[in-house]
């Protein structure tokens, strides 16, 4: 509505790389996270199966799924 264009204007970013985000015009940015290992591990984690991490914050990697609706910063 604004006349903005992606990503030459604004970069756009989703999260969970649901399964239409590649499909996308132009195709979206997401960060994918592994739902089965996390909630595996919470599992782990509730049942003292697996020691508490520092802090009692648990973390699990996430890969940034990088397509074409974001782009490098201006300089």
């Amino acid at each position: 509505d604004q006349g903005l264009r992606i990503p030459e204007d604004v970069s756009v970013a989703g999260f969970d790389d649901l399964p239409f985000s590649a499909d996308a015009v132009p195709a979206l940015t997401t960060m994918r996270l592994p739902l089965h290992e996390a909630g595996a591990r919470a599992g782990r984690l509730a049942l003292g199966r697996e020691p508490q991490p520092p802090g009692g914050v648990a973390m699990v990697r996430a890969e940034l799924m990088a397509r074409a609706s974001t782009a490098p910063p201006r300089a």
